[in-house]
């Protein structure tokens, strides 16, 4: 469940379409988030969210320069998680301890309505003139799971009041489980529905054949002939396999000879359907009787 990172964009793939449309549309991630205050991306879990927006959109837009970017997750404190990521834009020159002490205050202010969200970005916008601000929210979610009702409203009402500023863009992951929750909110329902979701999918086969191929290409591996198709074959078309695929693909690096990645290590993991399964059987066979237990 590992989701890819800035770091790893030269080794994402599969996701082209989602990222910039296709030929007759031309719309997609990128486009929406030039262009919309406010950009939900919702899938299932484990299609890929937080990997689109970090390794897919966040390296295409700083690519174009003129982009200031930062994310945080809600956990159980979400005005500190924003204000964690406003602190980093404003004072990028903080040591740890520092920007862990404003980040605290600012948090603080902004729950108690000493300062709103639009004052700060503001203030972020005017020192770096040109530039767009894009904030992330990953894994929004976890306001309706850690947070209160009470704390809930207020955070997502902070959120809405700064979305109309010019150059600020939001960005929001959402598992699709949770979109019964967001319609709860008649303020969040009515932005989602001015400004539209982006909705994330399971990827086709071709999709999936670039994710373990071109990642592959660029390290100079290679896979037996036919392995490809075995493994797509194995994945199938459920959104939860991907998880499954990717753990089946670490096992099978792992275990990779000669820089080649074989049938018969394909078939010792277990390939995609009981890899995560015969791992978890070789832990649990090195525990004790009582660990076990």
């Amino acid at each position: 469940m590992l989701p890819f990172l800035e770091q790893d964009a030269d080794l994402f793939f599969g996701r082209d379409r989602f990222l910039f449309g296709d030929e007759q549309s031309k719309t997609g991630l990128v486009k929406a988030v030039q262009t919309q205050p406010l950009v939900a991306v919702i899938g299932p879990s484990g299609s890929g969210k937080s990997s689109v927006v970090f390794a897919g959109l966040i390296p295409q837009l700083r690519a174009e320069g003129n982009w200031l970017i930062d994310s945080f997750r809600p956990q159980n404190q979400p005005f500190y998680g924003l204000a964690s990521a406003l602190v980093r834009l404003l004072k990028p020159g903080l040591d740890e301890i520092q920007q862990i002490k404003r980040s605290a205050e600012l948090g603080t202010d902004l729950m108690q309505g000493k300062l709103t969200l639009l004052q700060v970005t503001s203030n972020i916008l005017e020192r770096n003139f040109g530039k767009r601000m894009l904030l992330v929210v990953d894994q929004f979610e976890e306001i309706y799971t850690l947070c209160s009702d009470e704390e809930q409203y207020q955070f997502i009402g902070i959120l809405l009041d700064a979305i109309n500023q010019d150059n600020l863009t939001l960005v929001l992951t959402l598992r699709a489980d949770f979109y019964g929750y967001v319609l709860s909110n008649r303020r969040l329902r009515d932005a989602l529905q001015q400004f539209t979701p982006q909705l994330l999918s399971s990827m086709n086969r071709e999709e999936l054949q670039f994710v373990i191929e071109k990642p592959l290409e660029r390290l100079s591996v290679s896979l037996e002939a036919k392995l490809i198709q075995r493994i797509l074959d194995d994945v199938g078309r459920e959104p939860g396999n991907l998880p499954l695929l990717e753990f089946a693909l670490t096992r099978l690096w792992k275990k990779k000879q000669n820089r080649k990645l074989t049938h018969s290590t394909y078939d010792e993991i277990g390939g995609v359907k009981q890899a995560l399964a015969n791992h978890a059987e070789e832990i649990y066979s090195q525990l004790s009787e009582t660990q076990q237990k």
